[in-house]
């Protein structure tokens, strides 16, 4: 049986499409400085962590805390609309269109080869549906942390949560084709299917992640024959670069990714954005081969 068609580029967003959308959150929703944001993570999130607590469960509890204490009322449409102001990483916004049209100009879409993008993130999923690159993204593929609303719309309880063993979760929904409804069925990703009947076997992933909550994803796709890309967090400070070396570490300890990790810049001619392109050619003509050559 020929190999499916579809190669899926899964990506996390925090940190490795764009800025932290949590952070962005905490400064322009409850205005604050980047001391009291370290200070939430560090000290305030910590303790809960510390304490047992899954660590997207804590910080969305305490946030809601917060909220209350000022007594503000955050809507799923004030997320969204926030996630207009969210700062992408160079060359993330034409990132969709310039891979598909990279996809239609190789020698394999003879074999209908085609590129689906989903993200898994651990932050707001309604702030990633309202970014630049969402509308390139079909909605039901963006999965994250989200907010149970009253009916006047405010947010009063975690809804969802995304930790990073759950993001293995969304990997097998994509792998089996059942995403788009796994939020109301969330049963239907332990379906038994066998291998050959399965949308996107994990050979057609390519995972992009930043770090530590990335690496079950990345062991679970690159065991699976597919492809990881480890993405460098720094942050740029009066010109000079500030690399995290916890987590370049934390990539690179017992080779978690299978390429990088490297800064996160996805514009044409970057050392990323070759080597994306590259793991594309090599699985694309993988499924070339399997329709074409390997036929009986």
């Amino acid at each position: 049986m020929p190999r499916s068609s579809i190669i899926a580029i899964v990506c996390d967003f925090d940190d490795t499409l764009g800025e932290d959308t949590t952070n962005l959150f905490l400064r322009n929703m409850l205005g604050m400085s980047a001391s009291k944001i370290r200070f939430f993570w560090d000290t305030t999130v910590g303790k809960r962590v510390r304490d047992g607590w899954d660590p997207p469960l804590a910080y969305m509890t305490l946030i809601l805390r917060e909220l209350r204490k000022k007594n503000l009322a955050v809507t799923n449409e004030d997320l969204r609309e926030l996630g207009g102001s969210v700062v992408l990483f160079p060359g993330v916004q034409d990132l969709v269109p310039r891979l598909r049209a990279f996809v239609r100009r190789r020698k394999f879409k003879e074999a209908n080869v085609s590129v689906e993008f989903y993200i898994i993130s651990g932050g707001f999923e309604e702030i990633i549906k309202g970014t630049p690159i969402a509308p390139e993204i079909e909605r039901h593929r963006i999965f994250g942390c989200t907010f149970h609303a009253t009916p006047k719309g405010g947010v009063v309880a975690p809804k969802s949560i995304v930790t990073f063993t759950e993001k293995t979760k969304f990997l097998y929904a994509i792998n089996k084709g059942v995403f788009a409804y796994l939020k109301r069925n969330p049963y239907a990703v332990n379906d038994v299917m066998p291998d050959a009947s399965r949308r996107i076997p994990f050979e057609n992933m390519i995972y992009i992640g930043d770090g530590p909550t990335d690496i079950p994803c990345f062991s679970s796709v690159q065991r699976a024959g597919g492809k990881t890309i480890g993405i460098l967090k720094y942050n740029k400070l009066g010109g000079h670069v500030t690399v995290d070396k916890t987590r370049a570490w934390a990539i690179a300890k017992g080779e978690r990714a299978t390429l990088g990790p490297f800064n996160p810049d996805y514009q044409r001619g970057s050392d990323l954005y070759r080597n994306l392109e590259m793991q594309i050619e090599r699985i694309g003509l993988d499924i070339w081969d399997s329709h074409y050559r390997r036929e009986p």
